[in-house]
């Protein structure tokens, strides 16, 4: 069976969620017999392309981020070339659609563009192809059971060909798990600060709430800098030094999971939710919301919470940071948790539709 899996999303990020869950899939599948992934992604410079070996990747050039119309119909045809009766085209993103004779199928992460839309011409560009890819497509993977929801909410004719497949977590591969290290214990926040994400009403409990803020910085790790009017909040208090914003690699995710007090996850909207994972596998405790599809992936192993209730925050941030019997158990409980979601089982899944598509 050959799995080809087109360039979308490896010409759109360097690293990012989907391109890893990507990679990982394919590394994985690998390892099922007479299973054969291809990833087809000869113009891009996504760094989760190094861990393949060159049965399933090969680079072929150096990154150019727009696709023209020449390597266009060459990535059609290294796509096409792998044409057999046992073939599928699992495409990566919605956009850029590659003529191909394979049934293919379209994975779905999340919904938040139909439901959190502000009508901009971008946010129409991909709710369109997007929807051309759900209504066209062989058959459909969404990411967890809230997703699988919310997209019938809104295409219920496709609900005879979507199947639920989790993610799997792993430990983000880097040889330096103390790349980072903070003088004080901290909060970590992870990811951009979109209003559904709620990072305003945590900021707001934090600087509130003398006891927490003495005793611990609030770290953000991931999304842009600061905006005027967060750094207007933080500077008005004179919290910049306690309230730090952090870019980096793995490296510097891995040692800020692994040094975290707590990793406050507030959204209020995720179509799957890897942090809550991630930080779990490294033993740190989580609060998240009680939302979308975040009860389905932490289980009982976080402290589920409404987020729309700053008083639940402050509760939950003060059992947690000054507990330490809740933060055991929430730990041990995380350990169990994450050992539910694995590539492998994602991949042996995966393979298995690919098989009863081409029945």
């Amino acid at each position: 069976m050959n799995i080809v899996f087109d360039h979308q999303i490896f010409s759109a990020q360097k690293y990012g969620g989907i391109s890893r869950y990507f990679v990982e899939l394919a590394i994985h599948l690998k390892n099922i017999n007479g299973c054969n992934p291809h990833i087809i992604a000869p113009f891009g410079d996504n760094i989760y392309l190094d861990k393949l070996d060159n049965t399933v990747y090969k680079k072929l050039s150096s990154f150019q981020k727009k696709i023209n119309k020449n390597q266009e119909k060459f990535i059609e045809n290294e796509i096409n070339s792998f044409s057999t009766k046992d073939s599928i085209l699992h495409e990566t993103y919605y956009l850029n659609k590659i003529k191909s004779n394979h049934p293919y199928i379209t994975t779905i992460h999340d919904m938040i563009y139909e439901i959190y839309s502000n009508g901009t011409d971008e946010e129409n560009f991909v709710i369109e192809k997007k929807k051309e890819s759900i209504l066209h497509s062989s058959h459909i993977i969404c990411v967890s059971t809230s997703t699988k929801n919310d997209l019938l909410q809104f295409y219920p004719q496709v609900k005879d060909k979507v199947s639920v497949i989790y993610h799997g977590v792993s430990p983000i591969d880097s040889p330096n798990y103390n790349a980072y290290s903070n003088k004080k214990p901290y909060i970590l926040y992870v990811g951009q600060r979109n209003w559904y994400k709620n990072f305003f009403k945590l900021l707001s409990v934090y600087i509130q709430n003398n006891e927490i803020h003495s005793e611990f910085d609030l770290i953000c790790f991931g999304g842009s800098e600061f905006n005027d009017s967060e750094t207007k909040i933080i500077n008005a208090y004179n919290f910049s030094d306690k309230v730090i914003h952090i870019k980096g690699d793995d490296s510097i995710l891995n040692s800020l999971y692994k040094g975290a007090s707590v990793l406050a996850y507030l959204s209020t909207y995720e179509g799957f939710g890897f942090p809550v994972l991630e930080a779990m596998m490294f033993n740190c405790p989580v609060i998240c919301s009680k939302f979308s599809s975040l009860p389905e992936v932490a289980g009982e192993a976080a402290y589920l919470i409404d987020t729309s209730d700053e008083q639940e925050i402050v509760n939950s941030l003060n059992d947690v940071l000054f507990n330490n019997s809740v933060k055991q158990n929430l730990v041990e409980k995380g350990k169990e948790q994450a050992g539910k979601f694995t590539w492998q089982n994602c991949a042996n899944k995966t393979h298995a539709l690919y098989t009863q598509l081409l029945k």
